[in-house]
């Protein structure tokens, strides 16, 4: 928390962690399908869910991610420091 630039990147990393199956199913979509068939769920519903990995659709996730994250960090500093001075 005392290294701006290291909390800001442990929230983006932080973020980023619960991507996996959207990630998943842009890098490997025929195996996510076959996961979620195993798991019991019905073809119309897989292909309801499917969202093709388009550039505009990418970067929009990623660039979500990204500011809400900063945000986060922004404001989990703001709070750290308005804590620590109460302390």
């Amino acid at each position: 928390y005392k290294d701006q630039t290291k909390n800001f990147l442990s929230f983006v990393i932080f973020a980023f962690s619960s991507t996996g199956p959207i990630l998943l199913m842009w890098i490997a979509p025929q195996a996510y399908m076959a996961t979620l068939l195993a798991r019991g769920k019905s073809q119309e519903y897989i292909d309801r869910i499917m969202v093709a990995p388009n550039p505009g659709t990418v970067l929009l996730f990623i660039a979500s991610i990204v500011i809400g994250a900063l945000v986060g960090a922004l404001i989990g500093q703001a709070l750290s420091k308005k804590f620590a001075q109460k302390i």
